[in-house]
């Protein structure tokens, strides 16, 4: 699996009387532009602002070039690093984060997430810093940062 991107995921659901598992995996074959990127980075909450994947801050490992705005992501894993279980992360895919999007994906304190965009450039996953409520559901913006790494490959264009 040399340069691939692999994923081993499981989640244990329904009540203990009638347990259950789902597990599979995840992976994306690394192809010729594509390249890796890592990094750890805090995340504020600051209304229309929040690549996930900063541009031009971020070289590829083991290149020199940096990140763009338009690279494509293959494959990504983000994790958020807080304990403080009030502290998440609200991603947004082709719109704005916000702790209220409809659509937005987010992440509670020591979650991770894996998935496989179509299309989604760099400037596409928007990330942004919520508070959670004690049921772990964003119920506004965070005055505070949260730290996140991540893990993805780009495809390079």
């Amino acid at each position: 699996m040399a340069d691939n991107a692999k994923a081993t995921i499981g989640a244990s659901v329904f009540f203990d009387s009638i347990k259950s598992q789902v597990n599979g995996s995840q992976k994306w074959t690394k192809g010729t532009s594509d390249k890796w990127v890592y990094q750890k980075r805090d995340i504020t909450y600051a209304a229309g602002t929040g690549d996930l994947v900063v541009d031009s801050s971020v070289d590829f490992l083991g290149d020199t070039n940096a990140v763009a705005g338009g690279d494509l992501i293959r494959w990504i894993a983000i994790k958020n690093l807080a304990t403080d279980s009030t502290h998440g992360i609200c991603l947004g895919l082709g719109s704005t984060a916000a702790y209220n999007l409809t659509t937005g994906i987010f992440l509670g304190a020591g979650e991770v997430l894996v998935f496989k965009p179509i299309n989604c450039t760099t400037d596409d996953l928007q990330v942004i810093a919520v508070k959670l409520d004690s049921d772990g559901i964003p119920i506004s913006g965070m005055s505070s940062n949260v730290s996140i790494e991540y893990a993805a490959l780009l495809k390079d264009v």
